[in-house]
């Protein structure tokens, strides 16, 4: 579900973030794009009509969202990192043509990927990679 950019800023709010202009346009951007952009992406978007914003900014304001469990920082192959707003325990979905990136729900519980109870889950990785419909003509 889209969200406007007060509702953007009352949810930074919420989890004790200052929402100022950059990081409420961000963070906006990111939820309404599940797409799972990378920073340089929404970099560039964002500075056509913000000019003053900084590459440096975005970076900084991602990885506060993050430590504030707002978005889900999702490594894709390597060194390429997306963000993700939906924080929700699922998996990810690369198309290695259009480089798109869905996410998928997991019949996979977390907990039942563990040897025991006593172990505190920081993150989990559940990507897949391969052709989606769109690019592969079964698109139906």
């Amino acid at each position: 579900k889209e969200i406007t950019l007060t509702e953007a800023a009352r949810m930074l709010k919420k989890h004790g973030i200052r929402p100022s202009t950059p990081r409420t346009l961000i963070y906006h951007y990111i939820h309404n794009h599940p797409e799972h952009p990378r920073a340089e992406h929404i970099f560039t978007i964002l500075k056509e009509e913000n000019p003053s914003l900084s590459l440096t900014t975005v970076y900084n304001t991602l990885k506060l969202l993050v430590e504030k469990n707002m978005l889900m920082a999702v490594p894709i192959e390597g060194n390429e990192m997306r963000y993700d707003a939906n924080t929700a325990f699922h998996g990810h979905f690369k198309c290695r043509q259009c480089l798109k990136v869905f996410d998928f729900k997991s019949p996979v519980r977390e907990k039942s990927l563990l040897p025991g109870d006593s172990f505190l889950v920081e993150q989990i990785n559940l990507d897949c990679y391969g052709i989606c419909p769109e690019c592969s003509g079964k698109n139906h």
